[in-house]
């Protein structure tokens, strides 16, 4: 309001907001709240939701539809569409994962841990890794699910196995609350890496995982590179 008085016009303020807000945002890897992005994903949810009424039976939209409201927060609305289609598909390692982890949201550990699995047992190197980290958070953080010593290790690697800069950073952070410090140091350390030897066009996705890293580093009382200070 106040630039729309200094300017004297309301629309011209408005295309200056929305110009320093995208500029901060790209220069800032996403820290701001996407609003163009939630836009569009209330739009595809619509669709999906009309298109799923009329064929039920369509399983890849129904996927579609149940990745979205879990990506946007609503696992409660994700989780309908999401076991219809794994009914429908249950070979289907992104489906299985998406589920899982839906389940895992809702606190329902036993049948997210198998659920979850099943989407390795198909595809290990499924969804850069984020299963594993699911599976260590329910076992050894919420204990909602039941796992080996063993186990638990095995998932912690294939985690920063598989994983990119987010899965290693979620990771590390699930081991912080099972006071795991210098594994989780490892984890924040691997995430810094993946960002380094990411090429251009995924740095700006990666950066934000990077930088979450380094701080969590610091509160570790590591330095920013997982180095004691």
């Amino acid at each position: 309001m106040l630039l729309a008085r200094l300017l004297g016009h309301p629309l011209a303020a408005l295309v200056i907001v929305l110009v320093v807000y995208w500029a901060a945002n790209r220069s800032l890897s996403g820290w701001l709240p996407g609003i163009t992005r939630s836009i569009g994903r209330a739009a595809q949810i619509r669709r999906l939701r009309n298109t799923v009424a009329l064929n039920p039976a369509d399983a890849k939209s129904l996927m579609e539809l149940g990745v979205l409201l879990f990506e946007a927060g609503r696992p409660d609305e994700a989780v309908v569409p999401l076991e219809q289609a794994v009914s429908k598909m249950d070979d289907h390692a992104h489906a299985l994962y998406y589920l899982g982890a839906t389940y895992a949201e809702l606190g329902r550990g036993a049948e997210a841990s198998e659920v979850l699995r099943k989407a390795i047992a198909l595809r290990p190197e499924v969804a850069h890794g984020r299963p594993y980290v699911y599976l260590v958070q329910l076992t050894d953080v919420a204990k909602t699910a039941s796992a080996t010593a063993e186990e638990i290790e095995t998932w912690t690697a294939d985690a920063l196995r598989y994983g990119d800069a987010e899965t290693c950073y979620r990771l590390g952070t699930v081991l912080v609350q099972a006071k795991k410090n210098e594994k989780a140091r490892r984890a924040f350390s691997e995430a810094v890496d993946h960002y380094r030897r990411s090429p251009g066009f995924v740095r700006r996705t990666a950066r934000i995982w990077a930088l979450r890293s380094r701080m969590s580093l610091r509160k570790l009382g590591y330095g920013p590179d997982g180095g004691k200070k």
